[in-house]
């Protein structure tokens, strides 16, 4: 008996119709209120139909919110560009939050759709790639749908994967699947990575070095809200002139290293203030009962108090202002790096904010940033308390030098994060008429 479909697609697709119990529950989970009946209909393959002689769309996925704020400032630079103003556009994502971006996000540009990926399966994927024709298809991130890959190259559309990544983790499930991501890896056109270990990773997946690109991650690229910067003056005019540094995102352990390192501070610089965001909520009470017992002279965010000269800890107990903190501090200290088994969090906010950053030795879940930040200087490793202290204390002496480096350097990587993306796009478009 012969199938229509290669072998690895047929076992695939019985799979996930086995798993179609666990899939419905999730469907449900997902669906935007009010929105039934196009959710489903998209996932099944029904998205909104190009018109026969318009022209044919480019096709964007993004997973979820955090890749549809990922992809904006590339998307919008896209749009920007006059021969490419008019472009159709879709945006497809899994999730109701992700969908709520979009629109969001792009309210302003009326070529722009928002829609939801079909299921993978191959009437469904068959059906989306029928109605939408698209002339190009973009992944964000390392989203792998074999049925809609393999479906989309036999329409000979192009498909690139942008700011893709691929853990040590994710690398062992692939390479263990092999029968089934190789194939699906081989329809896609062209690759950009966010580093030399990510390239390395899909080599050993089959995918041709003379595909990939590497290139600084696209959240570089993001942008401060509005919102944060009306409130950042307040903040600024209030807190005064005074050495701050903040340590965010701080786990069980770190809070004593982190205020060891402000005792050494404060002897140069009496005057400092340390703002302490400890990473989880149910820590703050734990926290300030810690800085209590110490005798610190600290106030909470949580009360509405903001620090005067005197206080020398200011507690950042409250949620959704880290980029306020980060904003009014001159140096940042990324919590997770003096943890061992938590591999440490993510920097960019504090880059995007323009604040000297440091982290310890302790990042491996940061390994795409780790060798672009430190290579090019925009982070700064440090082992002990101790060598922190002095790293915050050198920097204060000289400053404005270090602030004109970092600025520098960072505009020269978000340059690279947005045009080398950017110019593949266009390189792939312009082999197509524009109308």
């Amino acid at each position: 008996m012969r199938f229509k479909i290669p072998w690895w697609r047929f076992l695939y697709t019985g799979i996930l119709a086995l798993c179609l119990p666990l899939l419905s529950k999730r469907l449900i989970r997902e669906c935007p209120k009010g929105e039934a009946g196009t959710y489903f209909k998209e996932r099944l393959g029904y998205l909104p139909k190009t018109p026969t002689g318009a022209p044919a769309p480019l096709w964007i996925h993004c997973a979820s919110m955090g890749e549809v704020i990922t992809a904006e400032p590339l998307i919008r630079a896209l749009l920007q560009t006059p021969q490419y103003q008019h472009l159709p556009v879709l945006i497809t994502c899994m999730t109701a939050t992700g969908a709520a971006q979009i629109r969001q996000r792009f309210q302003d540009y009326p070529n722009v759709t928002q829609a939801f990926l079909p299921l993978d399966f191959p009437f469904c994927v068959q059906t989306s790639i029928q109605r939408v024709c698209p002339r190009l298809v973009i992944i964000l991130e390392t989203e792998l749908w074999p049925n809609w890959l393999t479906a989309t190259q036999k329409s000979t559309c192009p498909i690139l994967l942008i700011n893709g990544r691929l853990s040590a983790k994710s690398l062992r499930r692939y390479q263990q699947l092999r029968w089934l991501f190789m194939p699906a890896l081989a329809c896609i056109d062209a690759f950009i990575l966010k580093s030399l270990a990510d390239q390395q990773a899909f080599e050993q997946l089959g995918v041709p070095l003379e595909k990939t690109q590497i290139s600084p991650n696209l959240k570089l690229l993001s942008q401060v809200p509005e919102s944060v910067h009306q409130s950042l003056q307040d903040w600024q005019t209030t807190l005064g002139q005074r050495p701050i540094w903040v340590a965010a995102s701080t786990h069980l352990g770190e809070e004593t290293q982190i205020l060891q390192t402000h005792r050494f501070v404060l002897q140069t610089y009496p005057q400092a203030l340390l703002i302490l965001v400890p990473r989880h909520p149910q820590r703050f009470a734990q926290v300030a009962q810690q800085l209590q017992q110490e005798a610190w002279c600290f106030c909470q965010r949580s009360q509405e108090t903001w620090p005067n000269i005197q206080h020398q800890v200011w507690l950042g107990d409250s949620l959704g202002e880290l980029l306020l903190y980060y904003g009014v501090a001159d140096a940042a200290f990324i919590g997770g790096t003096w943890h061992p088994d938590i591999g440490g969090h993510n920097p960019l906010e504090a880059l995007i904010m323009q604040t000297r950053t440091f982290w310890g030795p302790h990042h491996q879940q940061q390994a795409d940033l780790a060798d672009l930040l430190t290579t090019h200087k925009l982070i700064t490793q440090v082992e002990s308390p101790e060598q922190l202290a002095q790293a915050l204390i050198s920097f204060w002496q000289k400053a404005s030098e270090t602030e004109q480096n970092m600025q520098e350097i960072l505009q020269s990587q978000q340059s690279l994060a947005l045009n080398l993306p950017l110019d593949l796009i266009k390189s792939y478009l312009n082999k197509q008429q524009i109308p």
